[in-house]
């Protein structure tokens, strides 16, 4: 079989294992520990996110086992799956990583499969979605630059504006798998089938009931509104229940197609794409124009991500950042912010948030997450990096309290992760007690604390776990407060 895996010698070999521990090295930096993950999966899980087509992309084995396995194509659902299995339960916040090959078929070309490295983070149980979201892009960003990648613009969406738009529209299941594939593979939306008729201006009172009550209650009413009229079944005459039920599967039926109408919106919302500022203008405009009103939420929030990423990427970082209403990921599974980073054209790393996704295995709570995943092998052809990955000298654990500390805290956690220290942010929440018993728990010699004194002074409360010490540091002075404490901690 003819195969496009990556075959190395020793050279780059060598290149290839400095690169998987320098990418780690730095997710350890912010707290993230490594798993190993099997390399085997289950191909139903990836059929339920793919659709029946996702066969014709991944290699599957047959054996003695009661169900169809395959080697995995990506390694975000076997995370998810081993923290469900291993890990659920015993941490309220999981951060995990880990590298490993992954396998896809090329669907084009038959007999041609691909073997790629990929390394990545996946942040569990974290319910603060405007800080875990920023912490994840921003490890994704800053861990390339520290390969020597040179990144010509990252890509970011919500996926939940599109789907305020389908609902608001009343688009069937159909026409958006349609659309949402064409997205995908990057096809015009514009080529899609419609039908001729326009959106109704008006629409009967049994449709106004339809959308109120649903199929069932609406097939009662018809039955009582036919029988007040005196209609009943007479000979070969349908019954009340007969005439709902073919209403309801001509209205199900209609929902099945694409309206120009509705199509000619779609394309002005897909055709929104630039700088995160204008695209965010632009869309309030789209909102209020369509009466998509909850749309405004989500522009907020990422309008509020990318603020904060400014702030909490290294000096000088800033790449270009492109807010694009028709990207789309290929799998079901994300529910909220979605990105690509881009090197010379083409993605390095991708990810986003995916709340859903622990559900589909029978996880209860609503867990939330987010990852991503970086193309190892892409990265061996960019610019030369050294190869001392560094030693981690401590770990400091933040907490803001409240949503209005989150710039200060990235500001900080920038100061101390130049020190080349382990840093790990707690979102949560939660009383004073209990952050520091997660801070101890999770091995930090710090826990820094930044409340509404500590914004207004400039200040940070530094509490020694050890010790049970605390004091207030200016900010200015905190950088060699830590070098300090690094040269006691290694005369101890």
């Amino acid at each position: 079989m003819d195969t496009s895996r990556f075959d190395y010698a020793f050279a780059q070999t060598e290149k290839l294992e400095v690169l998987k521990r320098k990418i780690l090295a730095n997710f350890e930096l912010r707290g993230y520990r490594q798993v190993h993950l099997s390399a085997f999966e289950s191909t139903e899980t990836f059929v339920e996110q793919k659709g029946e087509n996702v066969r014709q992309k991944i290699f599957t084995l047959n054996g003695d086992t009661e169900s169809e396995l395959c080697l995995r194509p990506e390694l975000t659902v076997p995370a998810c799956k081993f923290y469900l299995k291993s890990l659920a339960g015993k941490m309220d916040c999981c951060r995990m990583c880990y590298e490993g090959l992954v396998w896809q078929m090329d669907p084009i070309r038959p007999g041609f499969f691909g073997e790629f490295t990929q390394a990545g983070v996946e942040l569990i149980g974290n319910y603060c979605e405007i800080g875990a979201d920023t912490e994840v892009l921003e490890l994704a960003i800053e861990t390339l630059m520290r390969c020597g990648v040179s990144i010509s613009n990252v890509v970011v969406n919500d996926v939940r504006i599109l789907k305020c738009v389908f609902d608001t529209l009343k688009i069937g299941q159909k026409p958006q798998s349609l659309i949402e594939q064409a997205l995908i593979v990057g096809n015009s939306v514009s080529d899609l089938p419609v039908k001729h008729a326009k959106l109704s201006e008006t629409k009967s009172v049994f449709e106004d009931v339809l959308d109120l009550v649903g199929p069932e209650k609406l097939a009662e009413f018809l039955v009582e509104i036919l029988a007040l009229q005196g209609y009943s079944q007479d000979g070969n005459c349908r019954t009340p229940q007969d005439v709902a039920d073919r209403f309801i599967r001509r209205k199900s039926s209609e929902k099945n197609e694409l309206t120009q109408e509705q199509l000619d919106i779609l394309l002005e919302l897909l055709e929104i794409a630039g700088d995160v500022d204008d695209v965010a203008m632009r869309l309030r405009g789209f909102a209020q124009k369509h009466h998509v009103n909850e749309v405004n939420n989500y522009v907020d929030a990422l309008s509020d991500k990318i603020r904060l990423l400014k702030v909490a990427l290294p000096e000088g970082a800033s790449p270009q950042i492109e807010w694009r209403l028709s990207f789309l990921r290929s799998f079901k599974y994300y529910s909220g912010l979605i990105f690509d980073i881009n090197s010379k054209n083409e993605a390095v790393c991708g990810g986003g948030r995916y709340d859903g996704l622990f559900d589909q295995f029978g996880a209860k709570g609503g867990l939330k997450a987010a990852g991503f995943a970086i193309a190892v092998d892409h990265l061996l052809n960019e610019h030369a990096f050294e190869t001392d990955c560094g030693k981690t000298k401590a770990k400091a654990s933040l907490a803001p309290l409240g949503s209005g500390s989150y710039e200060q805290c990235f500001s900080i956690a920038k100061v101390i992760r130049d020190l080349n220290w382990i840093v790990e942010t707690d979102y949560s929440g939660a009383n004073i007690k209990n952050i520091i018993t997660r801070a101890v728990r999770g091995g930090a010699d710090l826990l820094l604390l930044i409340g509404e004194d500590e914004i207004s002074n400039a200040s940070v409360t530094v509490k020694q776990l050890a010790t049970r010490t605390q004091e207030t540091i200016s900010i200015s002075s905190l950088k060699q407060f830590l070098i300090s404490f690094n040269e006691m901690a290694g005369e101890a």
